[in-house]
């Protein structure tokens, strides 16, 4: 089969990394496959890593735009010339309009929710009144199927039948609906990275027929254990190279210092803020009782990504007396590497389609503290593989960071049932199979 995937991202961000590691996947185990795919992208980090991975490279000047006519026209002519049996795109607006006007099958993975507001999910105290917490269930796979009554129940749907995360603006409602009809007016079939995220394109009018779940995936054999081995005494000498160079930065080293961190976009989306208040909030504590909170006497924060917030996140870290112990390192190539050096992972994001940052480290035997967003707890279960706190709540941020750091044994319990469970349900070479089962679906159809 001969397939066109379409991108329109330059750095490597969760629909890069996913585009990668199954063009990765399918070069190891189907390279027959491989060989007829050809991806178009703009130049860029992202292009030079595609590249690498031996699949056919076409480069488009559509630099992160969705839509322009110009690269539509564009576009239209790579399909002309290469005559691919399918068009994969991952929000290309332009790719699905030329595909469609020629004719070609259409496949869009939807890798993230819609601007308009956080896509939260309501508790059972919130829903029913009761004091039990569904966090602590997965999010059962018959959710993507579910009437609008469900949805409404769920906490995914208003009165309106609209997405809660899109009801915070006009702007954002209306971008929900139109987004919608684009999605099953130019699309045979759209690709719903987590039941949250096929919930919300239900709720937005594509038809349930039209919408596949499949999970992102990461390869678990790429990441190791974090070489601090979830105790309290990790150090330099053992942990990954990035991480544990910050772990011995600062006027002492001392051995019971302790590093917390995440990558993501520096991007509002993802609640970093929210993350310098917690540890304004719990450095703050630790200096008030030196060696009894937690058994520490020291914690780290440390962020890889790069994104648009960086001066303000940059500037926050500064004015809250933080420099020095929370650090903003950039991009990271080695993410594995980079996770090794770790002993707990943050994600406080307001609104997440899965998590891809989560399953790398939850395949590197991290515990996890993330947000009820999303599809979020599709990837965490609350109390078993990490803790899920509510967003834009440093406070509770705070005291689940300090819950883990306090309990060594806790962690290390935890990173090994994430482990297990992106072995069994988040393996890209799940994702990729799935996906190739799609592709054949829709030739036949």
């Amino acid at each position: 089969m001969r397939v066109l995937h379409v991108i329109t991202d330059t750095n490597i961000g969760g629909a890069g990394r996913y585009l990668l590691g199954m063009l990765k996947t399918l070069k190891e185990r189907s390279p027959e496959v491989l060989e007829k795919m050809v991806v178009a992208c703009p130049r860029g980090m992202l292009a030079d890593e595609l590249f690498l991975t031996g699949v056919p490279v076409v480069y488009h000047g559509g630099r992160d735009v969705s839509f322009s006519p110009g690269l539509t026209i564009e576009i239209a002519r790579l399909i002309r010339r290469l005559k691919p049996q399918i068009v994969h795109t991952h929000a290309c607006l332009s790719a699905r309009i030329a595909s469609k006007c020629l004719g070609v099958p259409v496949i869009y993975t939807k890798h993230s929710f819609d601007p308009g507001g956080r896509s939260r999910n309501r508790s059972a105290t919130e829903e029913d009144g009761v004091g039990a917490d569904r966090r602590e269930t997965l999010v059962p796979p018959r959710a993507a199927a579910t009437g609008a009554a469900g949805l409404k129940r769920r906490g995914i749907t208003g009165p309106l039948g609209v997405p809660r995360y899109c009801r915070t603006s006009l702007r954002g409602w209306l971008q929900c609906l139109l987004n919608g009809v684009v999605s099953r007016c130019l699309s045979d079939r759209v690709i719903a990275v987590s039941h949250a995220v096929a919930s919300a394109l239900q709720s937005s009018g594509v038809p349930s027929s039209m919408i596949v779940t499949i999970y992102n995936g990461v390869d678990p054999r790429e990441y190791g254990p974090s070489d601090c081995g979830n105790s309290s005494t990790g150090t330099q000498a053992t942990c990954g190279a990035l991480a544990g160079a910050i772990r011995g930065r600062g006027r002492d080293e001392r051995p019971h210092t302790l590093i917390i961190g995440t990558v993501a976009r520096l991007h509002r989306d993802k609640g970093l803020d929210v993350l310098v208040d917690a540890a304004e909030i719990l450095t703050r504590q630790l200096e008030s009782a030196p060696g009894r909170s937690a058994g520490l006497n020291e914690v780290r924060f440390v962020v890889a990504g790069e994104g648009p917030e960086r001066p303000v996140l940059a500037e926050k870290i500064r004015k809250s007396g933080l420099t020095g112990v929370f650090q903003l390192v950039g991009h990271v190539k080695d993410v594995p590497e980079f996770l090794k050096g770790l002993d707990l992972f943050v994600l406080p994001s307001r609104r997440e389609a899965l998590g891809l940052s989560i399953l790398e480290a939850m395949a590197s035997e991290l515990p996890v503290v993330a947000t009820n967003v999303g599809g979020i707890p599709e990837v965490v279960v609350n109390g078993e593989t990490g803790l899920l706190v509510e967003p834009d709540n440093p406070e509770e941020l705070c005291r689940a960071i300090m819950a883990l750091l306090a309990d060594p044994e806790l962690r290390t319990v935890m990173g090994k049932r994430g482990k297990a469970r992106v072995q069994e349900l988040f393996d890209i070479r799940r994702t990729v199979e799935k996906t190739l089962q799609l592709y054949r679906e829709v030739l036949r159809s």
